[in-house]
């Protein structure tokens, strides 16, 4: 057990660490055009312009990180622990590079990648579900009928407020973890494959890559007339209503690459990887007015759609080092699609 003089100033290391990273994160995605470009505007919803993030970011952080240091500082104390920047500096300074001070530095470079990138995501998309839900001031919408409000103003206010909900759980996942939240993380993925199917998901590798093999799903895609398209989306919804359900399961469980204890109520009774299968369903949905006209695009789908089914199965070589996990399996056949696959 450490002191408390030794927690405090372990803790305050760690702190400052994980901060300098995403200090560091925000600036090296900053320089992207694709983050550029996603953040520009504003635009018909208000969306902030870029100087706005780049003026700003580092005040909402440390908003977030003054919401954070209470829940470390009160785990830190509970558990007696010295958090991962400890150990990489005396790793650093002794020059033990041993299997603990490589797991760190894994840890270290997930919080690098994702913090970052959820943290600007939930502000973005935070933004653009403020801005839809003020977005009836005009008088043109006083005459709306059913499928009209389902089109125009529900479905888009419902799928910003659910991503923004699912990066607000995952950007939370990637800066706390506790025994008294049950999220610690007890290993990190440490093959190549593993890493790469990964981030090829996520920006700046992401639209570097969809530049070349585009699949042209759409989430505002139209489907012949306004009412057909007022179905589907009713059907997106329930799809996408879904998949937010399967992270707030997960909670602060949630992460890419580790394993931070097994998930086995919810979706995951029924499936093994839920939040990929209705991303997939979304993608295929939307992509289908696309191929009338534009059929080759399939190629984009397939290849997207296989790189989601490598994320899984990657995830599951990981994962099935741990025993519970393997009895999952047991109980839980199916990774996708119920008596499929």
């Amino acid at each position: 057990m450490l002191s408390k003089t030794e927690q405090k100033y372990s803790l305050l290391r760690a702190i400052l660490l994980e901060f300098m990273l995403i200090i560091l994160g925000l600036f090296v995605y900053s320089l992207f055009p694709f983050f550029q470009f996603y953040f520009s505007g504003p635009t018909d919803y208000g969306i902030r312009p870029a100087s706005f993030w780049v003026e700003n970011g580092l005040y909402y952080l440390a908003i977030v990180y003054a919401m954070i240091v209470p829940i470390l500082f009160y785990s830190y104390r509970k558990e007696g622990r010295s958090p991962k920047s400890t150990l990489v500096f005396d790793r650093l300074v002794t020059g033990e590079f041993d299997k603990v001070f490589w797991f760190c530095i894994r840890t270290f470079l997930l919080k690098f990648l994702f913090i970052p990138l959820m943290f600007l995501g939930a502000l973005y998309f935070g933004d653009l579900s403020i801005a839809h839900l003020f977005a009836l001031g005009s008088k043109q919408t006083v005459d709306w009928n059913l499928v009209e409000w389902i089109n125009n103003y529900i479905f888009g206010v419902f799928m910003y407020v659910a991503m923004t909900l699912v990066l607000v759980v995952y950007a939370f996942g990637y800066c706390v973890e506790s025994d008294l939240l049950n999220n610690r993380i007890k290993s990190v993925d440490n093959t190549f494959f593993g890493w790469i199917v990964t981030i090829i998901c996520y920006a700046p590798i992401y639209p570097l890559v969809f530049y070349i093999i585009p699949m042209g799903a759409q989430d505002f895609a139209f489907f012949k007339n306004h009412e057909i398209t007022a179905v589907v989306r009713i059907i997106l919804m329930l799809i996408v209503a879904f998949k937010t359900w399967s992270i707030i399961v997960l909670g602060t469980k949630s992460s890419n690459l580790t394993n931070r204890g097994i998930v086995e109520h919810g979706p995951y009774r029924w499936i093994r990887h839920p939040h990929y299968l209705s991303k997939m369903m979304v993608w295929w949905i939307g992509v289908l007015p696309s191929l009338v006209n534009n059929y080759w695009l399939i190629g984009g789908m397939i290849f997207w759609t296989t790189i989601y089914i490598l994320r899984g199965l990657t995830e599951e070589q990981h994962l099935k080092k741990d025993p519970v996990y393997q009895l999952y399996m047991k109980k839980v056949r199916w990774r996708f699609f119920p008596g499929i696959f």
